[in-house]
C-alpha cells in the first residue's frame, strides 16, 4: 500500500489520480470479499520500556502477531466458526522467528479446546507479500491502521479510504503507555514468574489462556 500511497515502485508511471483510483478499487475488493479484518499495533519506545522480558513477546511484532491471533480466536468463538485456517504473516521481518514461536505456542496451546478456544489450526507461515494475495490485502489495512494511529496522536483527521475500508467488519487496538502498563499489570497480577522456562506445560499453558482472558478489556477500542 505504501509503493501505492507514494507511487513507487509499480506505481511509479501512474499519476496521483490514478493511484487513487487503484486503490479505490483494490479496497472495494477487499470490502466485498474479506470476512472480518484486525489489527494491532504498539507504542514501541512504551513497549521496549514496560513489557518485561518474561512477557509473553520480547519484540512489538511478535507481541502484536500474537495478539492478532487472540482477537481471530475471539471472532471465530463469537461468530461459531468450526471451519479450517491456515495463517500467513509477511515474510522478512527482522523478529520472525520470535513471532514463529509465539504464534505457535497460542495456536497448538493443548488446553485451547478444553476452554472452548478453535482457531481451527491447520498451519502458519510466512511468505513473500508479493505472492500471496490475502497478504497484500492485509498489508492495505496494515498501513492503513499504522497512518491511523499517528493521524490521531497527532490530531488529525482520518484519511477518506481508511474510513471506506472500515466500512467493513473491523476491530482495531493500540497498545500506548496506558493499555501496555494495564496488559503488564495483568502478568503479575497472575504470577507469572521470570522463571516461567520451570513451568510445566500445563501451568504455562493456563497462564496463557489467563492472561488470554483477562486482557480482552484492553483489546477493544
Amino acid at each position: 500500500m505504501v509503493d501505492c500511497a507514494h507511487g513507487n515502485e509499480m506505481f511509479s508511471p501512474l499519476t496521483k489520480k490514478q493511484r487513487i483510483r487503484v486503490a479505490t478499487d483494490v479496497i472495494s475488493i477487499v470490502k466485498r470479499r474479506a470476512a472480518h479484518g484486525f489489527a494491532v499495533s504498539v507504542d514501541i519506545a512504551a513497549f521496549r520500556k514496560m513489557m518485561p522480558s518474561w512477557g509473553p513477546a520480547t519484540s512489538p511484532y511478535a507481541f502484536c502477531a500474537r495478539c492478532v491471533i487472540d482477537e481471530i480466536g475471539r471472532w471465530f468463538y463469537k461468530t461459531g466458526f468450526t471451519g479450517k485456517s491456515t495463517y500467513y504473516f509477511e515474510a522478512g521481518h527482522e523478529s520472525r522467528s520470535e513471532a514463529d514461536r509465539v504464534v505457535g505456542e497460542v495456536l497448538t496451546n493443548p488446553l485451547n479446546k478444553i476452554y472452548g478456544i478453535d482457531y481451527g489450526y491447520v498451519a502458519h507461515s510466512f511468505v513473500l507479500k508479493r505472492e500471496a494475495p490475502a497478504v497484500q490485502a492485509a498489508d492495505i489495512l496494515a498501513w492503513q491502521w499504522a497512518t491511523d494511529v499517528k493521524h490521531q496522536i497527532a490530531g488529525r483527521l482520518r484519511r477518506k479510504d481508511f474510513e471506506s475500508l472500515v466500512e467493513a467488519p473491523f476491530r482495531g487496538v493500540h497498545f500506548d503507555e496506558e493499555k501496555l502498563r494495564g496488559y503488564v499489570e495483568l502478568l503479575r497480577e497472575f504470577g507469572l514468574s521470570e522463571n516461567h522456562e520451570a513451568d510445566t506445560l500445563l501451568e504455562h499453558a493456563e497462564r496463557i489462556l489467563y492472561v488470554k482472558r483477562r486482557a480482552a478489556p484492553y483489546l477493544l477500542i
